[in-house]
This record gives C-alpha cells, structure tokens and sequence, in this order.
C-alpha cells in the first residue's frame, strides 16, 4: 500500500478514491458499518483485510458529526498507520468535505500529528462539482458557503472564508492567493517549501478556481522534500502523484464504461436516498412515482427493521420484475420535519430518529437483495450507505476508476451475498437533476458478469 486516504465520509472517500483509480491504480475501499453508531472505527489491522495489498486504501472514519475528541482519536488511529515500522505509504490524503463541513480542524491537525508531517497543503476546492476558493472565500456554484444550505448544516462551516476557519488550529496557518497559485512551476514550489523547512509544523491554505491550479498545487507538494499531508476533497486528490506508482495523472477514462449496455437483463437496479439535501430531494422528483417507496416517518419510529423489511420486499417485487427500485426515508424537507416532529412527541431526538431512519433504510435494502438481487445499488447519503454496506456485510468497495458524473463513482461490493454488485454512490449535493434516475437506467442495463 502506497497511498491512504483518510475520510470523514463514505460517499467522500468514494469519489476520492475515485480519483486515483481513474489514474491506473488499484484502490480499495474500507467500510466499518459499526463506526456509524458505536465509537469503534477502522483499526490499522483493517487496512489490508483482505489478501491483495491494493495501492491505494480509502477508509471512512464516519467523523463528520461526530464530537471533536472522537474525531481527533478515530483519525489518528488510522493515520498512524503511515509511520508504522513496516509501512511502505508515502502519500496521505485527508480527506475533507467540499462544503467545509465536520471536524476539518480537529481531524487535519490529528493527521498531521499523527503522521509526523511537516506540512499540511489545504486546498478543497473541486471545480468540476461547482467549488470553488477566490480571496480565500469558498463557494459552491459561485454562493459563498455562509449564504447557501450547508452553513444550516448539523456540523456546518462557521465562515467562508478558509483562512479564518483555519485559524483555529494550534499550527500557524497561511493562505496563498489566486495570484501565486497561478504562477506554478518554481514559483510556487518555493513557496511550499519555505513554509515545510520551518521549525515547526505549517498549514498552508490555497485558492483555487480551475482544475489546473489544483494541478499546480499538488505539483508543488510533491516537490517538496518534507513530509507533506494533503487536505482536499475529490478535486486536488485528481492530481496528487503517488510516487513509483506508475500512476497516470493525466488520463481519465471513459465515463460511464464500466456500465455495458445489454438489455436482455431480467432484474431490476435499487436505489436508497439517505440524503436530504436540496438537490438530492429535486434529483428523487425526476424519479417515476411508481418507483419510490418512501418509508412512512411512525413505523419508522416503532419498528425501524420491520418497516425497512416491509418496503424491501416492494422494491424487491420490482426488481424481479426487471424495473428500477428507489427506498427512501423523506421527498422532501417538510417529511423531514414531520419525522423529526413524531420522534420529538416519542422522546427522540434528531440524531435518535435519524438512526432509525438509517437502520430502517439498510433493513430495507438487505430484504430487496435477498427477495431479488439487483443487478446494482445507487446510494446517497454516507452514513445511510454505511449502514447499507453493513446490512450487506460488504466490508470492501473495489473502485473502477469509472464514474457517472463528476463526483460520482462506480465501484463492486467485494464481500457478502451481494458480492460482485456494481455500487455508484453520490455525495447529498453532487449531480446534475436526473443523475438518480440515469445511474439506475445504466445500472439496470449494465452487463455486471
């Protein structure tokens, strides 16, 4: 192993992976179901289950509403891998949210103690998905994060403007402009190692509005002779070398290739929406009313497994029938507020109720596959995926190196009864209005032997 990227989220580690898989290189990733309700997470034993050694291991810390103490000691218990006596990765990825949400503090400055780094190269912008750093400002489709839905988020990011949210951390931070980034080459390697050759550890925050300045960056990154650790979502991590790797960092494959066209299919795809995002919520309405199972918010509630059983053995009707299958927990923000308003009435409180949303949606998905195995899953939501992998038993994603859409991978199970079962998951706020039900057409399609 090579290469390890630390993730706050399963859907993050999946398009983060992603990006080094497009380049050539094998990439795996990790799933703990138990890290989503108990404060287990991966151990470094976990990195390597299976009998490849891949090179490059992707694993989901479930962090991203999680207390900063438990944040902090789940990080740095998988990122202290890369300074074990016999390990062999010379690139650590942390992987943080495009939105700025969760611990990105607490969980950046757990990496880079726990990696002895002498520098950590923060740069989250992802062009491609519509985020964007100009100024030190991040923005979402040109919105600064303060004014768009994200800031409302649980775990939100208090400020815009990076720097400042940087500032909280115990390690000195500076921010380089648009300006210097654009200049590349020797330029701004110089800049990246001064700040790596002082006598103690740095964040360096950068703008970055194109694909090519996050090119630039990770260039200079790489150049340096200190240990650097990279802080970024899917768009610098596009770019990031992997030393004796051979990786391809320029190549891209075909989109969509891992899906094959072939028709005479006689199962149907499953979908679960675990996200409420606003997006996600407009994507589900371009789905067909006949294909959507919305799991109702009382039986929920009572019985989380018998109401997600119940709605499984619908989908999984359709999905015998060859059609596409969508479970999901709400349609829109008022069915959220219903279900938080019925738990509020049962003594529960948001994250208890979103719980057994979650444990009803996975009880869902498992009876679906076992009534009928699709020939593939889509999934949105990461901790609803988790939950879904663990309902599988799929401890392990084997990713393509193809995708969807920007931000959205396809990647196998690799264990449990529905082994072998193409997965495309999307982060709650990726993909254009018709990506759910696209990605279930392909998938439905798709020749998966």
């Amino acid at each position: 192993m090579n290469a390890l990227i630390v993730a706050d989220d399963l859907t993050g580690a999946m398009d983060t992976g992603h990006q080094f898989a497009a380049g050539g290189l094998e990439t795996i990733v990790r799933v703990d179901a138990r890290s989503v309700d108990d404060d287990d997470a991966p151990s470094p034993a976990d990195l390597n289950a299976d009998r490849r050694t891949p090179t490059v291991v992707a694993v989901t810390t479930e962090t991203r509403y999680a207390d900063v103490a438990t944040a902090r000691e789940r990080v740095a218990r998988v990122a202290s891998t890369a300074e074990s006596d016999d390990s062999e990765i010379t690139v650590v990825y942390k992987k943080i949210d495009s939105t700025l949400r969760g611990n990105v503090v607490a969980e950046l400055e757990a990496t880079v103690d726990a990696t002895g780094a002498a520098l950590a190269v923060v740069a989250p912008a992802f062009p491609a998905a519509g985020r964007a750093t100009r100024d030190g400002i991040h923005t979402v489709d040109g919105v600064p994060l303060s004014e768009t839905e994200y800031a409302d988020d649980e775990n939100g990011p208090t400020t815009a403007h990076l720097p400042t949210l940087l500032a909280a951390s115990r390690y000195p931070v500076e921010h380089v402009p648009l300006e210097d980034v654009s200049k590349g080459g020797d330029a701004l390697a110089a800049i990246v190692g001064n700040a790596a050759g002082r006598e103690r550890a740095q964040v360096l925050s950068f703008d970055a509005t194109r694909s090519s300045h996050l090119e630039a960056i990770a260039d200079a990154a790489a150049r340096c002779d200190e240990r650097v650790v990279y802080v970024g979502s899917g768009g610098l991590a596009r770019h990031v070398d992997v030393p004796g790797s051979g990786r391809e960092t320029d190549s891209r494959r075909e989109r969509g290739a891992a899906i094959d066209t072939n028709t005479t299919r006689k199962t149907g795809a499953l979908g679960i929406v675990g996200s409420v995002n606003d997006r996600t919520l407009a994507q589900l309405e371009r789905v067909p009313e006949a294909a959507i199972t919305t799991l109702e918010p009382t039986d929920v509630l009572e019985s989380p497994a018998a109401a997600g059983r119940e709605a499984g053995s619908r989908a999984g009707q359709r999905l015998s029938a060859g059609e596409i299958a969508v479970l999901t927990g709400a349609r829109s923000k008022s069915t959220v507020e219903e279900t938080l308003e019925t738990g509020r009435r049962e003594g529960l409180d948001p994250t208890a109720v979103r719980r057994r949303v979650r444990r009803a949606l996975a009880a869902g998905a498992r009876e679906a596959v076992d009534t009928q195995p699709p020939v593939g899953l889509f999934a949105t939501g990461g901790d609803v995926t988790v939950a879904v992998c663990g309902a599988l038993e799929a401890s392990s994603i084997a990713l393509t190196g193809e995708e969807i859409e920007d931000g959205i991978p396809i990647g196998r199970l690799e264990t449990g009864p529905a082994a072998g079962t193409t997965l495309v998951t999307k982060a709650g706020g990726f993909g254009g209005e018709s990506v759910i039900v696209n990605s279930l057409h392909l998938i439905r399609e798709a020749d998966t032997k």
